[in-house]
């Protein structure tokens, strides 16, 4: 699986939980299952999407 969370700039390890800026307690099923993120989502923080490192 290629999951483009791995690909993003803003991705980040959180105190032993996958996370990064837009999702800091962990990225969400829906987004590691539509395997996209190019539009923020209500339940993120901040205004975040996919920045390709």
């Amino acid at each position: 699986m290629d999951l483009i969370c791995l690909r993003c700039a803003r991705y980040g390890d959180n105190h032993n939980m996958m996370g990064c800026l837009a999702y800091p307690n962990g990225i969400p099923e829906h987004i590691a299952t539509e395997n996209k993120h190019d539009e923020a989502q209500a339940d993120q923080e901040g205004k975040f999407t996919f920045d390709p490192s």
